[in-house]
């Protein structure tokens, strides 16, 4: 005997997906320039800045700040730190009295625990790039009290062991703009002693770091002015640069936001954040969304401190709506369902957004409920792990018709 179970799977992106900036609840703390931020999946932090030493938790599903214990070192300025996982490591920097610390920590998101890691064995510095790569971190350029620096080094997480690798191709730089795509590390711009490709001191070139051969390629410059000081991320597989200084070290025209695509090395401008562009601020990514937040305003030459917070969201979450005939009952993401009805959950996809998932489900306690054919004509059986198969019963297959209808079907015999 066959008992056959049937999805019709239709996926399409939620409604009202709109890429523009929404002001959030404003940050609880003082105001700061070179805060040290990161986030995990849930919450956001806000670590130190101004030669600050405390430490602030949001909160996307209620829109709220949460003061952490202070950090167990001195309050830092123009350091950096970023998350591996739910652990986050920080360091490098300066302090009020103009040291250069090279202590490094590693800070627990879950927990609120600090433990302090191997200290850098180079030269301490402020506002160097600090990027992840496959779970190491790769940190260099900066600057400190004998100048700017272009030296690279690698932290291997498992083992706690910093090793140097090669110099920047380019000139030294401190403040540069940086981030990690898949398996490469990008780093450009900044402000060097020397002039860059422009003349100006303020650099718009550009380049790549393959850790796998410990080797850089230059990319091509930007299109647009050098620029500095402002903020950075990466989020599924593209880069984005925001607000700063242009390349006369004065805020730029507006809050510029760039998207850089590594397939065709290409920027697209995307919408500047509101107000207007902010010297040293800080941003972190929770799911689809980047929250950018903090550094000093000069647009008004006295040098204020915003605490609003903006978001953006990066791309948009899908629905999916499943119609299946079971009988007796089906376990469906993680609920026993016995009854006919609508169902619907809300998960996370792959790339970190919302994605409701609804369900039409009829149940029968006797017998094989008639679904129908599909008159369409079918292209191909694929497998859970999207390869190409021959029918296979006893196993979930994708059908794909010429009309771009896909069913889920288990044949059990």
């Amino acid at each position: 005997m066959k008992k056959l179970l049937k999805i019709v799977l239709i996926i399409f992106p939620l409604f009202g997906f709109c890429q523009t900036w929404n002001q959030l609840s404003d940050f609880s703390g003082d105001g700061r320039h070179h805060p040290i931020t990161f986030g995990n999946d849930e919450y956001g932090f806000v670590i130190s800045g101004s030669y600050l030493d405390d430490v602030y938790k949001y909160d996307k599903a209620n829109d709220s700040w949460v003061q952490l214990q202070d950090i167990p070192f001195s309050g830092r300025g123009y350091s950096y730190g970023v998350a591996v996982g739910n652990k986050a490591y920080i360091g490098f920097g300066s302090t009020s009295n103009g040291q250069y610390p090279v202590d490094w920590w590693e800070y627990d998101m879950d927990n609120d625990v600090w433990n302090q890691k191997s200290n850098f064995p180079g030269d301490g510095r402020q506002h160097p790039a600090m990027i992840v790569v496959n779970n190491k971190i790769y940190m260099g350029c900066g600057g400190n009290g004998n100048g700017n620096l272009g030296d690279w080094w690698e932290y291997d997480v498992l083992t706690d062991i910093w090793i140097q690798k090669s110099d920047l191709i380019a000139n030294e730089r401190h403040h540069p703009f940086y981030f990690g795509i898949d398996d490469y590390a990008y780093v450009g711009f900044g402000h060097g002693s020397n002039p860059g490709p422009t003349g100006s001191n303020i650099y718009n070139d550009f380049y790549k770091y393959d850790p796998t051969n410990d080797s850089w390629t230059q990319m091509a410059n930007f299109s647009s002015e050098g620029r500095v000081a402002g903020t950075q991320f990466s989020y599924n597989g593209k880069g984005y640069i925001l607000s700063g200084d242009g390349d006369d070290h004065l805020p730029l025209s507006s809050g510029e936001f760039w998207e850089y695509n590594p397939l065709n090395d290409s920027w697209n401008q995307l919408q500047s954040h509101p107000g207007g562009a902010i010297w040293a601020p800080g941003n972190f990514v929770i799911g689809c969304n980047v929250y950018f937040l903090l550094g000093q305003d000069w647009n008004t030459n006295i040098g204020i401190y915003p605490t609003s917070v903006y978001s953006y969201k990066l791309s948009e979450g899908t629905s999916s709506y499943d119609t299946l005939s079971v009988i007796g009952s089906i376990l469906w993401n993680g609920m026993p369902l016995n009854l006919s009805g609508d169902y619907s959950v809300t998960l996370i996809n792959s790339v970190g957004c919302d994605s409701i998932v609804n369900l039409n489900l009829t149940v029968t306690t006797t017998g094989i409920s008639d679904i129908g054919n599909n008159t369409s004509n079918l292209v191909k059986m694929i497998d859970m792990l999207g390869q190409e198969t021959p029918y296979r019963k006893n196993t979930p297959l994708f059908y794909i018709y010429d009309d771009g209808t896909v069913e889920k079907k288990i044949i059990i015999e």
